[in-house]
């Protein structure tokens, strides 16, 4: 956004060209010239705008966009770019996927080592008591006569 505002700002403020693509300035002037002034009169005219235009500064647009890259003919070798995207992505990967990496290990490791008796805490916050273990679940007793079967994945934390 910042760039296409800077660009808008350029373009508006260089003077719109007077000759049709393909014609030099010499003949846009010409043209522009009525036909009773003499030559003497074009020549002095010609030579009050070349000074204008000499002293005028070139306003070109920033090499490498509009942050100010630098000079034109510099380009940073593509090693550079896939360094920095390896570093990114190895950043990436140690502050997210190892730890959840280590707490889903360290969370089928309770599960494994949970026995009846066991008090245990759900995902939803029920808390109960390990009944009976099975292949795929539990059945936890919450109350004196309430027994839930639940599913491993639910349980959170042994309490």
């Amino acid at each position: 956004m910042i760039c296409k505002v800077a660009l808008l700002f350029l373009l508006l403020g260089q003077a719109p060209p007077t000759a049709e693509p393909g014609q030099t300035e010499k003949q846009a002037t010409e043209t522009v010239q009525p036909a009773q002034t003499s030559e003497a009169e074009v020549q002095a005219k010609e030579a009050e705008q070349q000074p204008a235009q000499q002293q005028a500064p070139q306003q070109q647009p920033l090499a490498g966009g509009c942050f100010g890259g630098g000079e034109e003919g510099q380009k940073r070798p593509a090693w550079i770019t896939w360094v920095i995207l390896l570093g990114i992505l190895v950043v990436f990967y140690l502050v997210m996927i190892l730890p959840q990496r280590r707490r889903q290990k360290k969370h089928q490791e309770m599960l494994k080592a949970l026995n009846r008796g066991d008090r245990v805490v759900t995902n939803g916050g029920v808390i109960g008591t390990i009944t009976r273990v099975k292949e795929e679940s539990f059945i936890i007793k919450t109350a004196d006569k309430t027994e839930l079967e639940i599913d491993k994945s639910v349980v959170s934390q042994k309490k």
